[in-house]
C-alpha cells in the first residue's frame, strides 16, 4: 500500500512542478518539518501528512521550493535603501 501512496503522490508532484523523485523527498521532509503537532489526525505523523498533501495537489510548489531555498541559505541578499533605489 505504501508503494502506491508513493507513486500517487510522485504524479501529483509531478503535475505541481515536481522535476525528480529525490526533489519531492526534500520537499515532503522540508513540509513534515514546518507542520504543526496540531494540525494532523491522531496519530498521524507529519511526513505522511506531508506526502498527503502532495497527492491531493494541496501544497503551492513553487511557494514551497522558494522557503525550503530560503531555509538553507546562511547569507541575506543585500537590502537595497531608499536612497539606493533613487539612483
Amino acid at each position: 500500500m505504501a508503494r502506491v501512496f508513493a507513486e500517487q503522490a510522485w504524479k501529483s508532484a509531478q503535475e505541481l512542478g515536481c522535476n525528480s523523485t529525490y526533489e519531492m523527498i526534500l520537499m515532503a521532509a522540508h513540509k513534515a518539518r514546518t507542520i504543526k503537532r496540531d494540525d494532523l489526525a491522531r496519530g498521524e505523523r507529519p511526513t505522511v501528512h506531508a506526502l498527503r498533501l502532495f497527492e491531493d495537489k494541496q501544497i503551492d510548489y513553487p511557494e514551497l521550493y522558494e522557503d525550503y531555498i530560503k531555509s538553507k541559505q546562511t547569507v541575506e541578499p543585500p537590502k537595497l535603501t531608499d536612497e539606493e533605489n533613487d539612483e
